[in-house]
């Protein structure tokens, strides 16, 4: 017979994450249903737990030997008649008619009918020569109401939503630590199912699912196999481990015959001692497997030859070492004793034996890369169930942190935590206990699922704004002449719709107060998204067909969804208007959190004058956009901001013939400093800054200083960039006159961010085609679709609890995300989709700071400096005694001290440019502010003084005035059309998009 592998999991645990994955699918069954008792609809769908049972037979195959047969060497089929393990997932079905979603509106609607049916799923295990899959059947519906029309009908809309049959290898090399394709024998699946008292309910919790693998020759009888499918209860491992822990409703179990042990540890150290310099084994190593008083021990004995230790050429030495494995709560421990004997012609004494034999026996057992298998083992009993996974792309391993001590003469403890953290379960899995029997090694653990369920959502409100006009954009700028409107003027009908949206907000359901005890989520993050499945107008309430084909959903998120009507005014037959015909709008809508019907009022018709002053209004805002927003500021413009929104003027100016180091300076009407710069050798100044305009008056002043000790200088020459003289259309005479080109941009706030909690930090990233954003406060990070910035969408949310220690900030390079901070560096990469984070942990140590310039990333930690690449390989480590801040653009590096700055050149790829210093009493931070700066600009702040630095020329601060609102505008991120400013209070941001695309 074969060694086995025996794999237990709670049918709780089953159950809990097949209904993660069925709900997370999209089952839509929008059909009108023609029944006895009138037409139906489905209005909701609910999701009970399901449960295993194990009553229906079928055959399975088990292969067998004769000892005595030489001619059949392949071995025996025999044909077992077994039971079936099924899992149900029940669906509450409820059934409204047309009048009552017409009745109940926004609300729910009442039902009808309200049924029960059940989905099933044959669950087995098949095998070929060397590979063991596990198979997901799905095998039907039952407990269809008995209706004539209704049956088929939910029957083909259901079953289309699952793949018939899907076929899941097990990689048995890794389960078994052999490695490779070891041959199996036989593999077989069978459930021990309780039920209640009475016979009526199963009971998940209390039901247990057994995978058993038999690697190695043939059995030379079936018994027991046949023994596992017919008492399955009797040869479950299920027991209590050496520490006490019993597995509960959550629990699970892993059985591994004694041979994979001690093999696995034969192997290890057979491996170490072939690379030994000093010791040379002399045959090979003797292996024995105890398990005194539930202990897990294996017995090492082997010859071996010692070389040049101990001042003796050769000592041959015969070895014992017990070797005994430990498992207590996510720990998992091995307490190796070296007992060695000389040989009786060698009189030499040498305390040191086992010491040196160590480094080839001990340490090799302890290695995580050698031990990921039981880390593997122990994700199995429940990615084996994972329903549409992929398991042979599962690789879990134990963490480099073992720690071993020499705790006498010859015994070492070593000690390792488990991280569960990368096993692809909705649950988290604990490893508890383990249990030594005399035919193998048992390990125990739980899972717990109270956080990690996602929540589903309902339907919160529902938005209407009734029919109106509404206008066209001209497309380009070419729709938008002389010839368009005069086609206006002449059938403004043409270029019209009559427009009306729904709004459907959706909300998390809410956490019942007895949560803890329910299988259901407390997370805030894991969540169920909710989709629209169909938006129609019925025929019987369209007899003119006006609405039906003009019905569209428009934006979708996981909080909004909008469903808009609209349908060009020349497509509305002039009958619609009159008494008899005229009729509202009625919207059956099908989400994944219930079926409403919404009305909306019928269409005012709008009269020849109205039509031609909307479609006139609309080119005419066109011709604004194309012709004056779209040329370089001019001075003569006088701003008149739309007081219906919060503004932010971006004033970006450029000023030629200056004296090379002479010093320019911004300011507002009441000598407040709001920029300033040094010219370069070509006498140009590039200034920038921030504004809202009540902050400012609208005003603006150049002042060219030429004095050396800041603002207070003598002025020589300054401009009004809101004086009535356009400087670049009539510039001055004379060589004294400096030439300005200023350009105003205008930014409207379009939606804030809020979290709750203090916000950590933020940065963009590239999300497709499109940008988003994520966010880091002290809960976790929060990832956002900001697409449409006045309406962002949370796209994934992931706590950080898990990890030890806090964490400070995010950065970003490209579409990759990093956090930094004391837990060191964690890479998220998003899955929009699926709308989660996978985590892998890039560095341990505690991190100070962290930049990024697009190209690499730059960290700082224990005095000193990381540069990794775009593909997160090291590039070089630079001593930076005392950094703790840092800032970076594509050309320079900015390292800071607590009193100093240094400023390093980026134009060598391989090399770090020192190109001057600068101290800074008291600096806090130092900044590369994407609005204010360039690639040469960064805004340093200290303890008596804020400015900013010209990486270029870094030997003095150029002043910022603390007034006004410029010292929140450092805090301003530009990315593409889009800013995202921290606002003052630390709790919330606000997103600004520019121009014309703000009221899109």
């Amino acid at each position: 017979m074969g060694s086995l592998i025996q794999l237990e999991n709670s049918a709780l645990n089953t159950v809990l994450r097949f209904r993660e994955e069925i709900k997370r699918q999209q089952i839509c069954i929008t059909d009108e249903l023609n029944t006895p008792l009138g037409a139906l609809l489905v209005s909701k769908l609910e999701w009970p737990v399901g449960w295993i049972r194990s009553e229906a037979s079928h055959t399975k195959n088990i292969l067998y030997r004769d000892v005595f047969d030489y001619f059949n060497p392949g071995g025996y089929e025999a044909r077992l008649t077994v039971k079936k393990v099924q899992f149900v997932q029940p669906i509450k079905v409820s059934l409204s008619t047309p009048d009552q979603l017409l009745a109940a509106g926004e609300g729910e609607p009442a039902a009808t009918l309200t049924h029960d049916i059940f989905l099933v799923f044959d669950l087995d295990v098949t095998t070929s020569t060397n590979e063991v899959f596990f198979v997901n059947r799905f095998a039907g519906i039952e407990g269809l109401p008995d209706l004539p029309g209704l049956q088929q009908t939910i029957q083909e809309r259901v079953v289309s939503q699952f793949k018939p049959y899907i076929k899941t290898p097990l990689n048995v090399g890794k389960i078994s630590g052999l490695g490779g394709q070891p041959g199996v024998a036989n593999a077989g699946i069978a459930a021990v199912v309780k039920k209640s008292e009475d016979g009526t309910a199963y009971l998940p919790g209390e039901s247990t699912i057994a995978i058993r693998i038999e690697l190695g020759p043939y059995p030379t009888s079936t018994d027991a196999w046949e023994a596992f499918f017919s008492k399955p209860q009797e040869n479950l491992f299920k027991a209590q481990g050496k520490n006490g822990f019993t597995p509960g409703d959550r629990g699970w179990v892993v059985f591994l015959a004694k041979y994979f042990m001690t093999q696995r540890v034969v192997n290890e150290v057979e491996q170490g001692l072939q690379k030994a310099k000093e010791f040379r084994l002399r045959g090979g190593i003797a292996s024995t497997w105890g398990a005194p008083g539930g202990r897990s021990i294996v017995n090492l004995s082997f010859y071996a030859t010692a070389v040049d230790v101990c001042a003796i050429s050769s000592l041959d030495l015969r070895l014992q070492i017990p070797v005994e494995f430990l498992i207590k709560p996510d720990t998992f421990q091995q307490h190796i004793k070296v007992n060695y004997w000389k040989s009786d012609s060698d009189t030499a004494v040498c305390a040191a034996i086992a010491s040196l034999v160590w480094p080839y026996v001990g340490v090799k057992l302890v290695e995580f890369e050698q031990m990921d298998w039981l880390g593997y083992i122990a994700s199995l009993p429940f990615s084996t169930f994972v329903f549409l996974s992929v398991l042979n792309n599962i690789n879990p391993q134990i963490p480099s942190t073992s720690k071993c001590q020499q705790t006498s003469k010859d015994e070492f403890l070593c000690t390792a935590d488990f991280d569960m953290n990368d096993i692809p379960t909705e649950g988290r899995p604990h490893v508890m206990d383990s249990l030594g029997r005399d035919d193998g090694f048992v390990i125990l653990g739980d899972v717990s699922w109270t956080e990690q369920l996602g929540r589903q959502f309902k339907l919160a409100s529902i938005g209407k704004l009734q029919f109106k006009l509404e206008t066209p954009s001209f497309g380009t700028c070419n729709g938008s002449s002389s010839t368009t409107l005069a086609l206006i003027n002449e059938h403004p009908e043409n270029f019209l719709t009559y427009t009306a949206t729904v709004t459907l907000t959706f909300k998390e359901e809410d956490l019942p107060p007895d949560n803890p005890t329910k299988p259901v989520s407390i997370s805030k993050t894991n969540l169920i998204p909710p989709y629209v499945c169909s938006v129609r107008v019925r025929d019987e309430d369209d007899p003119l067909h006006v609405f039906r084909d003009h019905v569209a959903v428009v934006d979708s998120t996981s909080y909004y969804a909008t469903i808009k009507v609209s349908l060009p005014v020349t497509s509305v037959p002039p009958e619609y208007f009159t008494t008899a015909h005229r009729y509202p709008c009625r919207l059956l809508i099908h989400t994944s959190a219930g079926t409403r019907m919404i009305t909306l009022p019928p269409i005012e018709q709008a009269n020849q004058g109205q039509m031609k002053s909307a479609a006139t209004a609309a080119w005419a805002q066109r011709v604004s956009n194309c012709y004056a927003k779209s040329q370089r500021y001019n001075p003569k413009w006088i701003i008149d901001p739309n007081p219906l929104f919060r503004i932010r003027h971006l004033w970006e100016i450029i000023a030629t013939r200056l004296e090379p180091g002479e010093k320019v300076i911004l300011r507002t009407n009441r000598d407040l400093i709001v920029s300033s710069a040094v010219a370069d050798r070509q006498g140009r100044a590039f200034l920038r800054t921030m504004l809202s305009p009540q902050a400012y008056d609208n005003r603006l002043q150049f002042v060219r200083d030429s004095g050396s000790s800041g603002p207070s200088g003598p002025i020589v020459r300054h401009h009004d960039l809101n004086s009535d003289t356009d400087s670049k259309d009539h510039p001055p005479k004379g060589d004294d006159f400096a030439l300005i080109d200023a350009k105003q941009t205008q930014f409207l706030l379009r939606s804030d961010l809020r979290t709750g909690k203090p916000i950590l930090g933020y940065a963009p990233f590239m999300l497709e085609d499109h940008p988003g954003l994520v966010l880091l406060d002290s809960s976790g990070v929060i990832a956002f679709d900001l697409s449409q910035p006045q309406q962002p969408t949370v796209l994934a949310q992931m706590a950080l609890s898990c990890f030890s220690g806090r964490f400070s900030g995010i950065t970003s390079m490209g579409n990759q995300i990093f956090v930094w901070g004391e837990a060191g560096i964690l890479y998220l990469e998003l899955d929009p989709e699926a709308g989660a984070f996978s985590v892998e942990q890039l560095f341990q140590e505690p991190v100070t700071s962290m930049a990024s310039n697009g190209l690499q990333l730059f960290f700082l930690h224990q005095d000193y400096l990381e540069i990794w690449n775009r593909n997160r390989q090291h590039v070089m480590t630079v001593a930076a005694p005392q950094a703790f801040t840092l800032a970076a653009t594509t050309r320079h590096l900015l390292i800071g001290t607590p009193n100093q700055i240094k400023v390093y050149d980026l134009g060598e790829a391989d090399c770090l440019k020192a190109v001057g210093e600068l101290r800074v009493d008291g600096l806090s931070r130092i900044l590369a502010p994407t609005v204010l700066t360039g690639d040469d600009h960064f805004l340093v702040e200290g303890a008596a003084r804020r400015g900013v630095i010209d990486a270029t020329n870094p030997k003095s601060v150029l002043p910022v005035d603390n007034a006004c609102d410029t010292e929140e505008s450092y805090d301003i991120l530009r990315y593409h059309d889009l800013l995202i400013h921290a606002a003052v209070d630390g709790m919330s941001l606000h997103v600004y998009s520019i121009g014309e695309k703000a009221f899109a």
